[in-house]
Order: structure tokens, then C-alpha cells, then sequence
């Protein structure tokens, strides 16, 4: 599936050594049933992945309010300027 969705195969590799594979693979599947486009699925895609990364998933488990606070300031402050640049920002001082 995903190498049809993501065509260069780091990336699409990268999918597929993420933990949750059958997971994301259905939910993906549902968005395909549904006719959205491949740009969209391939977001969905690639936002199912950073899920993974900044909730430190490996399985399926119960995840709690403080993960998701501080996945969530990850998140807020994640930059992507470029599709093969990620990165966290630096803190602000206060």
C-alpha cells in the first residue's frame, strides 16, 4: 500500500518499519474507499506517523492526558519548511 501512495522507497520503507502497520493501514484504507485524493491520503499518511513519533507508540495502549500534552507541545512546535527537513524548534526562553 504504501509504496503506492509514497513512490520513493526511504520514505515509503519508513512507513512500513513504523510500529502499528495494520493499524494505519486500514484507517489509510478507509480514506481511499472514500475517495479522497492521493495527496490527501498521503498527509493522513504521514501525520499517522508522526502520531507514532511523538506519542512513542510501539502498540496498541492507552494513551494519557499528560502524553498528549506534551506531544502536543512537540507538535505545536515542530517546523517543516521542506518535505525532507523536519525539525523540532528550539524552546523559547522565557
Amino acid at each position: 500500500m504504501f509504496e503506492e501512495i509514497i513512490k520513493r522507497k526511504y520514505y515509503a520503507q519508513k512507513h512500513i518499519n513504523a510500529p502499528l502497520l495494520e493499524e494505519r493501514k486500514k484507517y489509510i484504507q478507509q480514506w481511499i474507499d472514500t475517495g479522497h485524493s492521493i495527496s490527501t491520503i498521503k498527509s493522513v499518511a504521514n501525520y499517522l506517523l508522526r502520531i507514532i513519533e511523538f506519542l512513542s507508540l510501539t502498540n496498541k495502549r492507552i494513551v494519557s492526558l499528560e502524553e498528549l500534552k506534551i506531544a502536543a507541545n512537540k507538535w505545536a512546535n515542530y517546523e517543516c519548511n521542506h518535505p525532507q527537513k523536519h525539525t523540532l524548534l528550539p524552546k523559547p526562553v522565557t
